[in-house]
Formats: C-alpha cells, sequence, structure tokens
C-alpha cells in the first residue's frame, strides 16, 4: 500500500480505514499530525474521508439487516457522506508530497480483540436498548443514541435494526442522531490533538453536524 504521505495513500488510508473504524482513524490521524506539522492536512483529509464511508458502511449494514428501513434512510446516508466527500477535496493539501512513512496505528478489524469486544458492546447495548425502551420510550432511546456516538456506533444500530418494536422512525432519527454525536466526537479527538488545525476542524465538523439536523425532521 502506499505510504501515508503520498496523495494516493491519503485516500486509500482514509477510505480503507473507515470501512473498520472512522473513530479509530480519527485518533490515529490526529496523533500522525501531531507528530508531524508538515501532513497535518492530509491527515485531517483522511479523517474526514473515513466518517465519509461511515455513513456508507452503515447504510450497507442496515441494507442487510432491515431493507425495509434502509429504502427509506438512504438517501440521508448518501447526502451526508457525499458532504463529507465535498469537504474531503475543499481541505486538500497542494503542497509538494511528503513522506510519513506507512500507518500502523489503526487495529486490524478482523483481529480476534476487536471482534470480541465488538460481540460484548452489541450484546450489552441490545440489552440497554431494550431496557431503556421499556422504562422510556421513544425518548429514551433518542437519549442514548447521543450518548452511545461517543464510541462505535456500529454495535448500537445493530441492536436497534435488529428489533422490531421500535417504530421506524424513531429508529431513522436514532440512527442519525448516533452518527451525528460519533461526527461531533471524531471532530473533537482531532481537533483536540492538532492545535495548528483547530479552527479549520471546527468549521468543517461544524456545518457537518448541522446538516444532520434537518434530516432528523425529514
Amino acid at each position: 500500500m502506499k505510504k501515508f504521505g503520498d496523495k494516493v495513500g491519503i485516500w486509500l488510508s482514509g477510505l480503507l480505514g473507515g470501512i473498520a473504524s472512522s473513530t479509530a482513524v480519527s485518533i490515529a490521524m490526529g496523533n500522525i499530525a501531531k507528530n508531524n506539522v508538515l501532513i497535518s492536512k492530509r491527515a485531517f483529509q483522511a479523517t474526514i474521508l473515513a466518517s465519509s464511508v461511515m455513513y456508507l458502511r452503515i447504510l450497507v449494514i442496515i441494507y442487510l439487516l432491515n431493507k425495509g428501513l434502509a429504502f427509506g434512510i438512504w438517501w440521508k446516508l448518501i447526502i451526508l457522506s457525499g458532504v463529507g466527500l465535498l469537504f474531503a477535496i475543499l481541505v486538500h493539501d497542494k503542497t509538494e508530497e511528503t513522506s510519513a512513512g506507512p500507518i500502523t496505528t489503526i487495529q486490524n478489524p478482523f483481529e480476534i480483540k476487536p471482534a470480541v469486544i465488538f460481540a460484548f458492546l452489541f450484546v450489552l447495548l441490545s440489552i440497554i436498548t431494550i431496557w431503556v425502551k421499556q422504562f422510556f420510550g421513544g425518548s429514551g432511546l433518542l437519549a442514548l443514541s447521543a450518548i452511545v456516538g461517543v464510541t462505535d456506533i456500529d454495535p448500537f444500530i445493530l441492536s436497534i435494526i435488529s428489533q422490531h418494536q421500535p417504530v421506524e422512525n424513531i429508529i431513522e432519527s436514532a440512527i442519525i442522531i448516533s452518527m451525528m454525536s460519533n461526527t461531533i466526537i471524531k471532530g473533537v479527538y482531532f481537533g483536540f490533538l492538532v492545535k495548528g488545525l483547530r479552527k479549520k476542524v471546527i468549521f468543517y465538523f461544524a456545518i457537518w453536524v448541522a446538516l444532520h439536523i434537518p434530516l432528523l425532521f425529514i
């Protein structure tokens, strides 16, 4: 694979990293940019790309488990992913290529440890989701979706789309809110680590997050 300093390597790192975990990518890229200011913009671009892929990854998961839900929400996730791709183009670094070595900080998603953690989170969030729905109803589920966004949202989304009791529009809203929360935290992670790009990170991620809100009411 191309090195991260290579422009093609940036796209590959962001796109492939987003398939595994865009949250992990944002932290890894933040650490890389923190230690090498020359490639901070490229690290930011890779972070945005990985976050863009998240929406498509979730869409595929929804389609495989609940085609009816996928047909209702697909265009919203495509829009949010497209916005991210546009932002990645806008933050393009025009400087000469800079070698930063291959990225080794992102875990292999097929290792046993991440798989065990994922399974544990899925079971735990399934239990919590059922409990929250029982005692707090739809509003409790929406509040929970905002909270789980600070971690990997895949187990939470799997837990709610595999259950047939919630109303479909509640599920859609919970999915979008969890994504919005996750987008916020990724911006926080990267912005905290890379002070030189903090204003730019706030600008792009604030717009991205704001675009989730009208989709909750459509």
